[in-house]
């Protein structure tokens, strides 16, 4: 109810009451009048007398009356304008003129934006009511942990975003709180009895240091969130001068990206792996590849962005096409052993549909899932035991082989290797480059051995020199891949046995 339609409703009520009294007294009042005194002479002048009185007292308690509710109205209406009705919190409004008030104060402040990693995959997986509950106890979480000291004002900014403003604090102290923050929020919570465990993206900006605007301080607290991001999450960046044009670039690869299909600018590329005990070929991985205005991009430049925006779903299935049309050349060419290896998003693999359109892209191709390799990370694993353990199954039960990729860089759990369906463990080429080191000679020698003890079988990523090769050869490392075989690039002719 808006303030116009609350003053006509009380208007309206007063001039109906008044109304009502007037015609009782015009029908009843001389005969009252003259009831009870009848010997009064100026009987017109006392009545018009008794009527003004008794009309003015109450006109003053009607509008006594009336002031009360349209105030208390008044308040519930700002209330409504001023708070977020799903978290309880401060909204968009509220925090506006806060940061308007703070400025008028001359008052510096820090303006952290905080973002759960990920959000959007627990939404797509169990629903939006899920997704209401998440966020609410993500809110009280925060309102409970926001630090007191520092006049902190808590606010809902959207969807799964939230603005935190602190008074008079010092870039060092920010850090204590954004640590502390994190470490609590990342505290695991029960949904609908379902266990839950969220990590957080900050990004910072300060008043007047960094913007002199409140509308800038957003924006660039904004900026820095994204570049959190876009480093992996799970941190908190600072606004700086160059985020503002790393933003612009990141707008234009966006837009570029949503036609990158339709233009034909997208393109597979293969890198051949190869058996270590005899040299055959055994596979390849299916790479993306992106030519945008006549310039490569690089896939760790486009790939976050097309996660974050949702365009990775349609470009998944662009890769899954290719490959799928490539693997049927292949057979063609009387290649009927090789599998080839498709990179899976978390984003794309959260799609409730995704099993059900791989199987529907790899009949319409005319491939046998047996060949494919689906692989997927440690992070897909980690978020979400049960929604994974079922997709995985279905993927096993249609054939597909299932790969953990960069083994060892994430989440690393020995308890999903033992319960999950997998066939291959994928090692990060960042170990096989540092086989040098005693250290990490040690490590990925326990790698390959619990995968034997498992049963799995392993790969070895980023594979550049002879000594790299040898030295897994050593270890029994089933299968090996990099540029030592060959760098990724569009198969003209296969070669079926490669040096090693």
């Amino acid at each position: 109810m808006t303030y116009q339609s609350i003053y006509k409703f009380h208007a309206f009520r007063i001039v109906f009451i008044y109304a009502i009294f007037g015609t009782i007294w015009i029908l009843f009042s001389d005969s009252i009048m003259f009831h009870y005194v009848p010997e009064f002479k100026s009987f017109s002048l006392m009545k018009g007398m008794f009527y003004i009185i008794f009309t003015s007292f109450l006109l003053l308690y009607l509008l006594k009356y009336s002031w009360g509710e349209i105030d208390e109205a008044q308040k519930k209406l700002h209330t409504f304008l001023h708070t977020d009705p799903l978290t309880k919190l401060h909204n968009r409004i509220a925090l506006q003129s806060k940061l308007e008030f703070l400025v008028q104060e001359n008052q510096t402040f820090c303006l952290l934006f905080i973002n759960a990693d990920r959000f959007k995959t627990f939404n797509e997986q169990y629903g939006h009511l899920f997704g209401d509950e998440l966020l609410r106890q993500m809110a009280n979480r925060m309102t409970d942990i926001a630090p007191k000291k520092n006049a902190a004002y808590l606010a809902r900014w959207g969807a799964d975003e939230f603005i935190l403003v602190l008074k008079g604090i010092d870039k060092n102290t920010v850090k204590e709180h954004s640590l502390n923050l994190q470490m609590q929020l990342q505290e695991p919570m029960v949904i609908f009895n379902q266990k839950v465990s969220l990590t957080f993206s900050l990004g910072c900006s300060f008043y007047p240091e960094d913007a002199q605007v409140p509308s800038d301080c957003i924006r660039f607290s904004e900026l820095a969130l994204h570049e959190a991001k876009s480093e992996g999450g799970r941190t908190i960046v600072y606004y700086h001068n160059d985020l503002s044009a790393k933003a612009l670039n990141r707008f234009e690869l966006e837009n570029g990206l949503k036609m990158a299909i339709p233009n034909n600018e997208l393109f597979v590329v293969y890198q051949p792996q190869i058996s270590a005990l005899s040299g055959e070929l055994i596979g390849y991985e299916a790479l993306l590849r992106w030519k945008y205005k006549e310039k490569l991009i690089s896939p760790a430049e486009f790939i976050p962005i097309a996660e974050e925006s949702g365009l990775i779903v349609p470009i998944g299935e662009f890769v899954i096409q290719s490959s799928c049309r490539q693997l049927l050349h292949l057979n063609k060419q009387g290649y009927k052993d090789i599998v080839m290896s498709v990179n899976v998003s978390s984003r794309q693999f959260y799609q409730l549909e995704f099993v059900n359109r791989l199987l529907e892209i790899v009949i319409n191709e005319k491939v046998n899932p047996n060949q494919i390799m689906i692989e997927i990370t440690e992070s897909i694993i980690m978020e979400s035991t049960s929604f994974v353990m079922e997709s995985l199954n279905k993927l096993r039960d249609a054939g597909f082989q299932i790969a953990i990729d960069d083994f060892g860089t994430g989440y690393s759990s020995f308890k999903y290797l033992e319960e999950l369906p997998l066939d291959l463990i994928k090692i990060d080429q960042s170990f096989t480059q540092s086989l040098h080191k005693t250290r990490t000679r040690a490590i990925v020698q326990s790698i390959v051995s619990l995968a034997h003890n498992l049963q799995l079988e392993v790969l070895a990523e980023g594979v550049e020199t002879l000594e790299q090769s040898s030295i897994l050869q050593e270890m029994e490392c089933h299968y090996l891949q990099g540029y030592y075989y060959g760098r990724p690039d569009v198969i003209h002719e296969v070669t079926p046995f490669l040096k090693i």
